[in-house]
C-alpha cells in the first residue's frame, strides 16, 4: 500500500508542471542534466510526512536534504528523497542503521 502511494505521488509530480520544476543545467553543450525540483508539500507527500515536519526538519538541522533558492524558496530534489528513503530502510526494529 505504501509503495503504491509513493509511486502514485511520483507519477502525480511528473504530470503536474505547476508543482514540479524541471530545470536544465548545462555546463557543456553536449551534456544537459535535468533536475526535478519539488515543493515542500510534494516532497512531504512522497515521504508520507507532513509539510510541517519538513519545515521543522529544516529548522532543526535538515536530515532530509533540501535546496534553498533565493531568500524564501525551498525545493527538494527527487533523487535526494529517494536516497533519504534508502538510508532510512531497516531490516528489523532493533536495527539502528549504525555500523
Amino acid at each position: 500500500m505504501l509503495r503504491q502511494v509513493y509511486l502514485n505521488s511520483v507519477n502525480h509530480s511528473r504530470t503536474h508542471s505547476k508543482t514540479l520544476n524541471s530545470r536544465p543545467c548545462s555546463t557543456n553543450k553536449d551534456m544537459v542534466m535535468t533536475t526535478q525540483l519539488l515543493k515542500t508539500k510534494d516532497a512531504a507527500l512522497i515521504l508520507g510526512l507532513s509539510k510541517a515536519f519538513l519545515e521543522r526538519d529544516r529548522w532543526a538541522g535538515a536530515k532530509v536534504p533540501f535546496i534553498k533558492i533565493g531568500d524564501r524558496a525551498v525545493r527538494y530534489r527527487l533523487e535526494d528523497l529517494h536516497a533519504y528513503i534508502e538510508s532510512r530502510t531497516r531490516k528489523s526494529t532493533s536495527d539502528t542503521g549504525k555500523r
